[in-house]
């Protein structure tokens, strides 16, 4: 039997999104597995200690800023290996895409320290993300904020982030949120922890 065209394309378009998955599958152990960058950024400054920043590959065409930033950012890895803490940020600032797509890049634009330190800029966002949210249910046993915010955080992210996320937790929390609102009413459609951070 020979399958129709319609049939063939589908299974190309199968046969597409399983590479993409694999793909994303395999970007996401280079970057959040136990050999991530996690691993790899911190080598070199084990190694080498407060020598580590000669030791990195730094291009000649480098700015100013850009070099600043790599030394910013190999001092912020060094501060916390010494048990010193966690010193200024250099991405401290940026927008959470800015981050993932920082932490994502494997062009070489970005040392693995620099992606590093720039996760560990995005997963301090995303504290104060869910830090804001859950502050909504205390004062009156609310849970509609964190639910859509949950909602909301899961729908902007990455498609190698999402990897960290069961698949089937965006339909639970949607089921949950149906039920607050039954039991309060909706909220409005423009409510976005985010724009509420951005104002703050």
């Amino acid at each position: 039997m020979s399958l129709s065209a319609e049939g063939l394309k589908l299974s190309a378009n199968m046969a597409q999104v399983d590479r993409q998955n694999d793909q994303a599958r395999d970007k996401y152990e280079r970057i959040y597995g136990a050999h991530g960058l996690g691993k790899t950024a911190f080598l070199r400054v084990r190694m080498y200690g407060a020598e580590a920043f000669k030791q990195a590959e730094v291009s000649a065409d480098c700015s100013p800023e850009q070099l600043s930033r790599k030394q910013r950012s190999f001092d912020f890895l060094l501060s916390i290996h010494e048990g010193k803490g966690k010193p200024s940020n250099p991405f401290a600032g940026l927008s959470r895409p800015e981050l993932a797509a920082i932490v994502e890049d494997e062009s070489g634009e970005y040392t693995d320290e620099e992606r590093y330190v720039a996760l560990h800029a995005k997963s301090d966002l995303d504290f104060e993300y869910f830090q804001a949210s859950t502050s909504f249910i205390f004062p009156g046993g609310d849970a509609r904020p964190f639910y859509r915010s949950y909602i909301e955080f899961l729908d902007n992210l990455s498609p190698v982030e999402r990897l960290r996320y069961p698949a089937g937790d965006r339909e639970k929390v949607e089921r949950f949120l149906a039920q607050e609102e039954q039991r309060l009413g909706k909220l409005p459609a423009e409510f976005s922890i985010w724009e509420l951070m951005a104002q703050g």
